[in-house]
């Protein structure tokens, strides 16, 4: 059946760069992503995944696409899904391939990316107030509203419009109720 060695990640699935390699294993054998209606982290994964809007996907795997393959079992996924499901249990994903402790339970991997997620909130939120970050904040900011009047010049916003986007950026203070802007 293989005709060449391929590393068998945990689960069972085997990953291809391409077509061309996933035919040097299984020659004529076709696969199309089962996507991942099947994974036991649906519902994170269509809460927490940027780009998922479902769980079906039946892309062609086909020319360059990576996609893991699992003989024992038959199914394909497709990179976008396979990496869905791997965020979903809290792995780093990285050119495609999972990083993360794989003896502990999702809920620990969970814990412990919280814990790193505050600890480096914490150290921004530090470098933010210091002299540096202050500095470096600031000169952000003021090229960032040199962008957004360039935007509002070129699309003729009015004044109300670009006073919206100021506010959605978070370059100026949401307005009041009962307060009004007032140019300085």
């Amino acid at each position: 059946m293989f005709k060449a060695s391929k590393t068998i990640y945990p689960g069972g699935g085997l990953r291809f760069r391409n077509e061309a390699e996933f035919n040097e294993f299984f020659e004529g054998k076709r696969a199309t992503c089962c996507g991942l209606s099947d994974s036991a982290a649906t519902a994170e994964i269509l809460a927490y995944d940027p780009i998922k809007v479902d769980l079906s996907c039946d892309s062609k795997l086909t020319g360059d696409c990576a996609f893991y393959y699992d003989p024992e079992n038959g199914w394909a996924r497709c990179a976008c899904c396979q990496d869905a499901e791997h965020w979903a249990q809290y792995f780093e994903v990285e050119n495609g391939l999972p990083f993360g402790d794989w003896q502990a339970t999702t809920e620990e991997r969970k814990a412990e990316w919280e814990a790193e997620a505050e600890r480096i909130r914490q150290a921004s939120e530090r470098w933010a107030k210091s002299p540096e970050g202050q500095t470096w904040l600031e000169s952000k900011n003021l090229q960032c509203v040199e962008r957004l009047k360039a935007k509002a010049r070129d699309q003729g916003w009015t004044q109300e419009k670009l006073y919206a986007e100021a506010e959605a950026y978070g370059l100026i203070p949401k307005e009041e109720p009962g307060m009004a802007c007032v140019d300085v």
